[in-house]
């Protein structure tokens, strides 16, 4: 592998690049999943007690889609400043200037 195809962190870029993907749309993917699912479940749960412990397990397999797209995406932070405890801290966002943002009020 080339140098330049190495990040900082000594991960490849594809890898990095598929993890930030992940961590950005898995969530509202898995998301669409569980609705699609238990929308066609539904019809068949009445009467049937075992299709609702099949939307309670389609539930958990979203959900933990959902926490391994949290995992990801908070694996890819920023490094920012250092806060309270030696944690580190995102850097804030710049304010927007203009007539209507909170940035062009005389007071702070």
């Amino acid at each position: 592998m080339s140098p330049a195809a190495t990040t900082l962190r000594g991960r490849s870029s594809l890898t990095e690049l598929t993890l930030l993907w992940y961590g950005l749309a898995a969530g509202a993917g898995w998301w669409a999943v569980h609705l699609v699912a238990l929308a066609a479940l539904v019809p068949a749960a009445c009467g049937r007690p075992w299709v609702l412990w099949l939307m309670h397990g389609a539930t958990l397999v979203c959900a933990a889609g959902t926490v391994a797209a949290i995992a990801s995406a908070g694996r890819l932070r920023r490094p920012g400043r250092r806060g309270h405890g030696g944690r580190r801290r995102a850097r804030p966002l710049p304010r927007p200037a203009g007539p209507g943002s909170s940035a062009s009020h005389p007071w702070p």
